[in-house]
């Protein structure tokens, strides 16, 4: 079995585990989370939602972070926002979105939202581009909208 074969295998297995966890892992200790970090190529294509893939580079740190932890990332703030986008909103602007975390969780949790996502960093700017193209966002609705725009 060649190191590719072997990487992608392991890639395969960490993935299932997050998925089978509600796309998270589960609470583990620092050594469980070192010995997995080390497992883990740069990057990762992964289903941060059911049915939306994105690439995270695992070495910024807030994409690891939510790689890791999913939706306790800033625990409760994403189950406030959808409580609230559920109720009466009709818009989210996610102001510094870096590489979209929220705008995609109130994607997947409130059908009804308009989303809009700036970001300043044309790298963050890209990703939220390339991950709405990914996941044929753009083609299904037009109620995601991602911005290169800093003041």
């Amino acid at each position: 079995m060649t190191y590719s074969t072997r990487r992608s295998l392991r890639l395969a297995l960490v993935d299932r585990i997050r998925a089978l966890a509600g796309y998270r892992f589960p609470r583990s200790g620092r050594l469980i989370h070192t010995l997995v970090m080390k497992c883990l190529p740069l990057e990762v294509d992964t289903e941060l939602f059911p049915g939306i893939w994105v690439r995270l580079r695992l070495s910024d740190n807030t994409q690891r972070a939510t790689y890791w932890k999913g939706v306790r990332f800033e625990k409760p703030t994403p189950q406030i926002l959808a409580d609230w986008g559920k109720r009466d909103a009709t818009a989210f602007f996610d102001m510094g979105s870096n590489y979209g975390f929220f705008s995609y969780w109130m994607y997947w949790q409130c059908p009804g939202l308009q989303i809009y996502a700036f970001d300043p960093h044309p790298d963050n700017a890209n990703i939220l581009l390339q991950t709405k193209t990914r996941n044929r966002l753009d083609r299904k609705s037009t109620r995601l909208n991602s911005s290169h725009l800093g003041i």
